[in-house]
């Protein structure tokens, strides 16, 4: 039975900690067109469905079409200006795709932000460290259309059934599991891993190193449920050391996967 052997990647908030740099990069535009700013909480609230839906919900309600392409086109002066200067990659990343590497697995990166501003920001901080990095441009609509991810998988040669697509946002979920490939959630992002499980994910990381497990499960799309039945969650702040209930793949040994019972592909705690 296959195994995961392609990892694909969405890039803010699961590879890189962008939001510094997003917070200043908005508030910039804004400010040069005269427009109120936003704290770091309203504009992470923004981010995750690409650059146009982050600008049409920070320039004030009723601005028209014009005025906010043109804050949108100043943004991405600013990006390239700014050049990730208070990005870095999340801890034990850069680490853990060495290590993937190493074992022969292709790495990806696909991300809603724009093309080049996705290509610039991954060139400047890890760079030579993935086969093939796409944003939102020309061919590549962004998530949850799966058409990005389904011609990243092509440009790998790699098959459904050993892929995994690693995000931090409900569509990201959505993505994965409507293009029949692993659904990795995490634990580290700008969503709350509640979300990414009512979203439906399969697996549930709280590290990158995490990662690695998923090289000793044999995985099949056939086992995948989009909207798993699992327990009552517990209760607590989600970045405070709440206990959360995750696929039983984490938690068993490569040999005793899948349960003779099937209870494997059922949620557990963790």
């Amino acid at each position: 039975m296959p195994k995961i052997r392609t990892f694909i990647f969405d890039l803010d908030g699961t590879l890189l900690h962008t939001l510094p740099d997003l917070v200043e990069v908005t508030n910039t535009a804004l400010e040069h067109f005269g427009y109120p700013t936003h704290t770091t909480e309203e504009i992470l609230s923004y981010v995750g469905n690409g650059l146009r839906a982050l600008m049409v919900q920070a320039v004030p309600a009723g601005t028209n079409e014009q005025d906010t392409q043109k804050a949108l086109d100043y943004w991405k002066i600013t990006h390239e200006k700014i050049a990730g200067k208070n990005t870095h990659p999340f801890p034990g990343i850069p680490e853990t795709c060495a290590e993937l590497r190493k074992a022969g697995c292709k790495l990806a990166v696909l991300s809603n932000k724009y093309d080049g501003g996705t290509k610039q920001i991954m060139d400047s901080k890890m760079p030579g460290a993935f086969d093939a990095i796409h944003g939102e441009g020309p061919g590549f609509p962004r998530k949850p259309d799966t058409t990005g991810l389904l011609k990243t998988m092509e440009e790998l040669g790699a098959e459904a059934s050993t892929t995994a697509y690693v995000g931090d946002s409900p569509s990201d979920i959505e993505t994965a599991l409507a293009a029949g490939v692993l659904a990795v959630g995490l634990n580290w992002g700008y969503h709350a891993p509640e979300e990414l499980m009512e979203a439906g994910a399969q697996f549930m990381l709280d590290s990158a190193e995490d990662l690695l497990k998923l090289l000793e499960v044999a995985w099949h799309a056939a086992w995948a449920r989009p909207k798993p039945a699992r327990p009552t969650r517990p209760t607590g702040p989600h970045r405070a050391g709440a206990r959360w209930f995750r696929p039983r793949p984490l938690r068993c040994a490569p040999s005793e996967w899948p349960p003779s019972n099937g209870a494997g592909r059922d949620w557990c705690a963790a």
